[in-house]
């Protein structure tokens, strides 16, 4: 999820949809993350999000298949045509970012019932706190909720939207050859496990038995 006009990339998220064990799997990389002398930001200001791709596969010796490039106003749009989710909220928070593009949130702690415009705030406010954690579980929370019986019926008109939304190396041919796993995860009796791994950094380098832990989620 990246700035509408800067190009800067706000969350930067590694998701597997693990279908021999019916698992969603989510790991959150700061954006400054340092690979080979360059962070992960400037990366994508280059090259694109092909080249963070690529970049992310040799710090982890890890093969990532697609990737998926949203700007924060379509992150937003393609989360509110799924459906609204419903997440805890651990704490009252009450921010304000100053920045040229910074955004206000206020929330109060509990269950809350939250659409995209929320869900992308927390992430961004989570990020600021160096809570990882946490932006994997709102996504860990969207994959588990938004992946519904309901939202498998409108799938073509869902991924219609999504392919004029998103710069993205998913085709029509890996979304046909993706629907069975579609319908089995969408079911309401399937039950997907979620696994979050979240890296730890001295620096903005990410340590070696981090990467190793994170490896072992994403090696498939």
């Amino acid at each position: 999820m990246k700035n509408d006009v800067t190009e800067d990339i706000y969350v930067c998220s590694l998701i597997q949809v693990d279908l021999d064990n019916f698992a969603y799997k989510v790991s959150t990389l700061d954006v400054n993350t340092n690979i080979e002398g360059n962070d992960i930001n400037n990366i994508y200001k280059r090259g694109g999000a092909g080249n963070v791709v690529n970049a992310i596969n040799n710090l982890l010796g890890i093969d990532i298949d697609y990737f998926i490039d949203l700007s924060v106003k379509k992150y937003k749009e393609m989360f509110d045509a799924m459906g609204n989710i419903n997440y805890t909220v651990l704490s009252d928070i009450r921010y304000k970012d100053t920045s040229t593009y910074g955004f206000n949130i206020k929330i109060k702690e509990g269950d809350q019932n939250i659409n995209g415009d929320t869900a992308s705030k927390l992430m961004r406010y989570y990020l600021t706190e160096k809570r990882y954690d946490l932006v994997n579980e709102i996504l860990l929370t969207s994959l588990s909720q938004q992946i519904n019986p309901e939202n498998y019926e409108k799938r073509e008109k869902l991924f219609s939207r999504f392919i004029d939304s998103a710069a993205t190396n998913i085709t029509i041919k890996s979304f046909s050859e993706g629907d069975n796993g579609m319908r089995v995860l969408s079911s309401e009796n399937t039950g997907a496990n979620v696994y979050s791994a979240y890296p730890i950094y001295e620096d903005n380098n990410i340590i070696s038995s981090s990467i190793d832990d994170i490896r072992g989620y994403f090696v498939k």
